[in-house]
């Protein structure tokens, strides 16, 4: 019952009143009267909260409801928990990548071991091998998942057990191996050279990867085909973690052969040291002129600490509770009307455009659109980025054609191939790639050249240092390229995080989900953004001795600080893994996650104890 007291109190003055309080307290003002919780609840506080704590500017994002939601998912959905530590790898941890179905995730490391994980509420060991004693490779370095799951692409570089004065084999050492697996047993399918540390999966059963030529500035896009018979007849491997003595089991494939089924798709002028970071786009066609091709919902300074940020995040828990009955108390749990007529909040919509809000990993949907198939690189000095279509019928003809054949094609003899379109970035050098969701956009890493070193600057202003002799910024920030325009979205950019490696330490993984970035970093931790908004939203720390004001010193007590990759479920973005050089991997989880699986393990728990109290009483009357 309401005192006569509070009607007195207009809502507009309420409203006033409200709009100078944090997220902490205008959740208690929800839970005092009726009138104040539907004020609280007005629109306008909800706004006026995000841009106050996470500088958000212009419209509300696609596809969400309303600025009350927005807190909630800015806060209590974004996967800053670390709930496991994994300690498996004794050496830097490369790269991680997660299956389609967000079953499985895959890490690489330096010491060139390969682990399979489960990811569930606990995340469980599946296999390890060594492909040090299995394949002779001196590190793993990427890897990817088939479309379909079934099998796992893992790139490496091989190791040569050759004297050093055998000038032939050293000059190969610099040359990367690709090994097909099988999913999650990792029994071998197939091994093929190749130039580059990454390779892409065109569809199910095609793999891409390059060769060189004999001369050092052409480069081959070759087309591997995995047929059904050598999935069946892989060679087993052995589990590195239950064998004590496996150099005499691992010797029967210190001499598997190389497969040769493959054919040329495209040749390129380029150096092969720098054709990395090759990626496969389907993107689908539409009508850009019903959509929006850049984003000028900008944030007014994405580049800030993401402190303030945090700050209001860990208040927010402190409004909500779970009572005996399983009800969240507090204002942002709460489902009611949340209508006030005082303000009617703008929700013009100015950012990204998307195909849909279904996941791309829904296989049915793509293949029903028209899409356009692209391969896409870094080239140049990793100043480039190159985009070139793959003609899915012409294609499709010669893997048929030739593939299954076992022998190596050309598919248009010596001509060189000028690559469709390309980006370049002036002073700068890319540290990696990665798509969308729903694969419209590429996000890439990148270090722009600091303009005020003396060794960058030039007598002659015609002249120009080579990418090897540049100082770079420690800054990294991550840029856009919209792959229907094929033009970068402007004002679109991701910053905060750092780089302190001189060139060419090029490749820190980033990965993207629906709502948010999330890319390494060589300061320790992985950082996270709101795709939509271009704001922080959190950082995770790999120290526990890193409060997040302190980073230097922390970095001064551990000789390897990079987080090499990031990598979200393709199911539950709430969920994310990240690896580092200090050979740890972190899961972490939205605190709506933690929360939802702590009241299911109390929920099942009382229903052992009620199932053990029915049955001894049972016992007990008979």
């Amino acid at each position: 019952m309401e005192s006569p007291w509070q009607n007195i109190i207009p809502d507009s003055l309420l409203l006033d009143i409200f709009s100078y309080l944090d997220i902490k307290t205008l959740g208690r003002s929800a839970q005092v009267c009726t009138t104040w919780r539907r004020v609280a609840y007005d629109e306008f506080l909800w706004h006026n909260i995000i841009k106050r704590v996470w500088k958000v500017t212009g419209g509300l994002a696609p596809g969400k409801s309303s600025w009350y939601e927005e807190v909630r998912r800015l806060t209590d959905h974004v996967p800053t928990e670390c709930c496991e530590t994994l300690e498996k790898h004794t050496d830097e941890v490369l790269d991680v990548s997660i299956s389609h179905n967000g079953e499985y995730f895959c890490t690489c490391s330096k010491e060139a071991l390969i682990i399979m994980w489960k990811l569930g509420k606990e995340t469980e060991l599946v296999k390890s091998i060594d492909t040090n004693l299995l394949l002779k490779w001196e590190l793993s370095q990427y890897s990817a998942f088939s479309p379909d799951d079934a099998l796992i692409l893992v790139c490496g570089v091989q190791r040569f057990d050759a004297p050093q004065d055998d000038w032939v084999h050293w000059a190969r050492w610099g040359y990367g191996v690709v090994a097909v697996l099988t999913v999650p047993d990792l029994n071998i399918v197939c091994v093929a050279e190749m130039a580059t540390l990454f390779g892409a999966w065109l569809n199910e059963s095609v793999f891409l990867t390059s060769l060189p030529q004999e001369q050092s500035d052409k480069n081959d896009i070759q087309a591997y085909k995995v047929r059904d018979c050598d999935v069946l007849n892989c060679y087993l491997t052995p589990d590195s973690n239950k064998h004590n003595n496996p150099d005499l089991e691992y010797s029967i494939f210190a001499d598997i052969p190389y497969t040769r089924k493959a054919i040329r798709l495209f040749t390129f002028q380029e150096n092969r040291h720098h054709l990395m970071n090759m990626l496969v786009a389907n993107v689908p066609v539409i009508n850009i002129d019903s959509t929006l091709s850049c984003d000028q919902s900008r944030s007014g300074d994405s580049s800030r600490s993401c402190d303030s940020a945090e700050t209001q995040e860990n208040e927010f828990m402190a409004t909500e509770s779970i009572n005996r009955t399983g009800i969240v108390e507090g204002a942002l749990s709460l489902n009611v009307n949340r209508t006030c007529d005082i303000h009617n909040s703008e929700n013009v919509s100015t950012v990204l455009p998307e195909y849909s809000r279904t996941d791309i990993t829904d296989k049915s949907e793509l293949l029903c659109q028209n899409v356009k198939q692209y391969v896409i690189f870094t080239a140049g000095e990793h100043t480039v980025i190159g985009i070139h279509e793959i003609s899915s019928e012409s294609c499709s003809k010669f893997l048929d054609e030739h593939c299954n054949q076992g022998r190596k094609e050309d598919l248009h003899g010596d001509d060189i191939d000028k690559i469709d379109h390309s980006v370049t970035l002036k002073d700068c050098y890319i540290t990696g790639l990665c798509l969308s969701h729903d694969q419209r956009y590429l996000y890439f890493n990148f270090r722009e050249m600091d303009k005020n070193t003396p060794e960058n600057k030039v007598d002659n202003p015609e002249d120009e240092l080579p990418v090897s002799e540049k100082v770079f910024d420690k800054e990294l920030k991550i840029g856009c390229i919209d792959l229907v325009t094929l033009e970068r979205v402007k004002d679109h950019e991701f910053t905060g995080h750092v780089a302190f490696s001189a060139y060419p330490a090029w490749y820190i993984c980033l990965d993207a989900s629906p709502d948010f970035i999330g890319s390494g970093s060589e300061d320790l931790r992985g950082y996270l953004w709101d795709r939509h908004y271009g704001v922080p939203i959190g950082r995770l720390f790999h120290s526990v001795s890193d409060t997040g004001n302190n980073t230097l010193y922390v970095m001064s007590l551990y000789d390897s600080t990079v987080v090499n990759g990031i990598v979200f479920s393709p199911v539950d973005q709430e969920t994310c893994v990240t690896v580092c050089d200090d050979g740890l991997i972190k899961i972490w989880r939205s605190k709506h996650k933690i929360r939802t699986a702590l009241s299911a393990r109390k929920a099942h728990a009382r229903r052992e104890l009620a199932t053990k109290i029915s049955e001894l009483i049972d016992n007990l009357w008979s």
